[in-house]
């Protein structure tokens, strides 16, 4: 925008120069139509730049400060539903969740030895637990318990869907962010019909995968850090 605005601002100078400045730009054979031709360059320009700001930048502004909130909220979706995963996976483990408020995840080494102990037939811990629903907070509600193999899916298809709706919704987002959403897009861990959320998976624990959750909360963590810059 700074390089439109400084091309806007030299073509009205050169307009001004051409008809109402007696020294001319150009003394040479036919300076008068390349004069012409530069000063029609210049309009076509002006024109142009004003038709941007009007129909295209001050729209655009005017919709960022609304769908920026929505962005925000979708973020905080993304990094709460999945840090709610973590945590049960640390549940299930008996260690204490308090490093996620510092957003330290599970290293490649805790990650095997936690996720032999996720049967992905079993089931996750039922749990009393705080929940935010439209502003207002409910504490000590009843978490049930299901099934590891379909929790971990539901996850997939929640992160997912709100990554599609961010991505729907490029034009409005950096390319930080837009970097995070793809990287995460193309991670095994959202990847459908593939291991852990393959219908047909039928392994006992979740160690082998130790690489895939590793790697995917490294980007949760980018998104983490992201979120607490721009709120």
């Amino acid at each position: 925008m700074k390089y439109l605005s400084l091309l806007f601002i030299l073509s009205l100078i050169s307009i001004t120069w051409i008809n109402f400045i007696n020294i001319k730009i150009i003394e040479i054979n036919n300076g008068y139509k390349l004069e012409k031709i530069i000063e029609n360059i210049c309009e076509g320009y002006v024109i142009s730049y004003i038709f941007y700001i009007i129909c295209i930048y001050y729209p655009e502004k005017n919709d960022r400060k609304f769908i920026l909130p929505w962005i925000s909220k979708k973020i905080e979706f993304i990094i709460n539903g999945n840090n709610n995963l973590v945590e049960e996976i640390l549940s299930s483990n008996n260690i204490n969740n308090s490093n996620l408020i510092k957003l330290e995840y599970p290293n490649g080494a805790s990650w095997k030895n936690y996720l032999k102990n996720i049967n992905p037939k079993g089931k996750t811990n039922q749990k009393k637990m705080q929940l935010l629903i439209g502003g207002i907070k409910y504490n000590n509600v009843t978490k049930q318990s299901e099934i590891w193999s379909f929790y971990l899916m539901r996850n997939k298809e929640n992160t997912n869907e709100r990554i599609n709706d961010l991505l729907s919704n490029s034009k409005y987002i950096d390319g930080n962010l837009l970097r995070i959403l793809l990287e995460m897009k193309d991670s095994l861990f959202l990847k459908d019909n593939w291991g852990f959320n393959s219908n047909s998976f039928n392994k006992m624990d979740l160690s082998e995968f130790s690489l895939v959750f590793e790697n995917y909360f490294k980007l949760i963590k980018n998104l983490s850090i992201y979120y607490n810059k721009i709120k």
